[in-house]
């Protein structure tokens, strides 16, 4: 509610100053688009801090973005060896049901929210991250890119 309050505004005084914002095209383009984001932020970042939740959002929305992914948050999600969470387990729904587990997805519903008015608002608090990793793993990708820096328990990279 609070973080809402700020983000409302933010806008109205940017509006203000500047002119209402120019949205850019919104890539959660159905309910099942915004469940594969959930899903996404669920399974890699639960127990991560909000930050780390809201970093996995974004940058699974810059994947999207990006002309090397597909345009669809549900086939980036999904596409081959992207998410180890897909290949390993079993159900992809979704259910808190303990009293953590409820809050920890009221903050990954949150983490989302945030991420995708800041995606319309073109707004990158991720600086462009498209990868990211645990520290316990070392990918052959990481020496080709860029690292951003580390949030929560991963390492980003663009």
């Amino acid at each position: 509610m609070i973080l809402e309050s700020i983000l409302t505004y933010h806008l109205i005084v940017g509006a203000i100053l500047h002119g209402p914002p120019q949205l850019r095209e919104n890539i959660v383009a159905s309910n099942n688009e915004y469940r594969c984001l959930l899903r996404n932020v669920w399974w890699e970042s639960a127990s991560e801090p909000f930050i780390g939740k809201l970093w996995v959002a974004k940058t699974t929305l810059n994947r999207v973005r990006s002309s090397k992914f597909p345009n669809s948050i549900c086939k980036t999600v999904y596409q081959r060896k992207q998410f180890s969470w897909v290949h390993n387990i079993k159900s992809h729904v979704v259910v808190p049901k303990t009293e953590l587990e409820k809050k920890v997805f009221a903050e990954v519903e949150l983490a989302s929210f945030i991420s995708i008015w800041a995606d319309r608002l073109n707004v990158d608090f991720s600086q462009g991250s498209k990868y990211y990793h645990t520290p316990n793993v070392r990918p052959v990708w990481m020496h080709k890119l860029k690292e951003i820096g580390v949030v929560g328990n991963h390492i980003f990279y663009k």
